[in-house]
């Protein structure tokens, strides 16, 4: 008479087993490859490169007025000579945010520096003034984009090579793991 055990069929040999930490590590290692491709340019453009475009008095759609909105939230319409750039938000300035919510509230012209659109920069504002008072200079914002580029090209190269190291351990204990008892996986097999 046959014996039928009742032991769980084995997976294949050829298909390794999946773990949360492999997927995560997977993940990461995804996520940051692609921040890496998408991220923009590392270096704020030239100001000469830059268009002027000057903004309508009245806001397109004005903030709710409520706890936390503010005019750096509020979307403007702003042209230039032949394009109309719907901008929300201004970058807050680097001076006096009174004086400039000042300007705005008694109809002065809101001029803002970026790259026509489109633009690898995405919405980024290079330069701010107000009826020709400079609030937010080319200098303090080009600074603030090359810094958080660069922080966030250093967080995502930080996190490739953290993933791929971890990625490579989790490959390097499955294939211990795999190796038949007894014979000890060499580091260099012999051909």
């Amino acid at each position: 008479m046959k014996v039928i055990s009742s032991a769980r069929p084995t997976k294949p040999s050829w298909l390794p087993p999946v773990s949360v930490a492999l997927i995560l590590w997977s993940l990461l290692l995804t996520l940051s490859v692609s921040v890496l491709l998408v991220s923009g340019p590392r270096t704020a453009p030239p100001f000469e490169t830059l268009t002027v475009f000057r903004c309508d008095n009245v806001p397109l759609i004005a903030s709710g007025g409520g706890r936390g909105s503010s005019i750096w939230q509020t979307t403007y319409t702003c042209r230039s000579a032949n394009q109309i750039v719907y901008n929300q938000g201004i970058p807050p300035p680097s001076g006096a945010p009174g004086q400039l919510k000042m300007c705005l509230a008694v109809g002065g012209t809101l001029t803002l520096w970026r790259q026509p659109i489109p633009s690898p920069y995405g919405r980024a504002i290079f330069q701010a003034a107000c009826n020709g008072t400079v609030y937010a200079d080319y200098k303090t914002l080009a600074t603030n984009y090359n810094s958080s580029k660069s922080f966030v090209r250093a967080l995502a190269w930080l996190i490739l090579t953290l993933s791929a190291w971890r990625l490579g351990l989790i490959g390097w204990h499955q294939y211990q793991r795999a190796a038949p008892e007894g014979n000890e996986p060499s580091a260099f097999p012999d051909s």
